[in-house]
């Protein structure tokens, strides 16, 4: 029962880092385009583009 107990959270608390990076990588190129100004306007092209589709 004691042996279970922590190996329960552990894999519970690698699965959520697991996923934290998999959401941050996304999250770090949307970020770095609009911050760029010659990406942020190709990024506002591709958002008209893409709402006009």
């Amino acid at each position: 029962m004691r042996r279970r107990r922590p190996r329960n959270p552990a894999s519970k608390g690698r699965s959520p880092h697991h996923n934290n990076p998999t959401t941050v990588s996304p999250r770090l190129p949307m970020p770095s385009g609009p911050t760029l100004p010659p990406r942020s306007s190709r990024g506002r092209t591709a958002m008209d583009l893409a709402k006009s589709m």
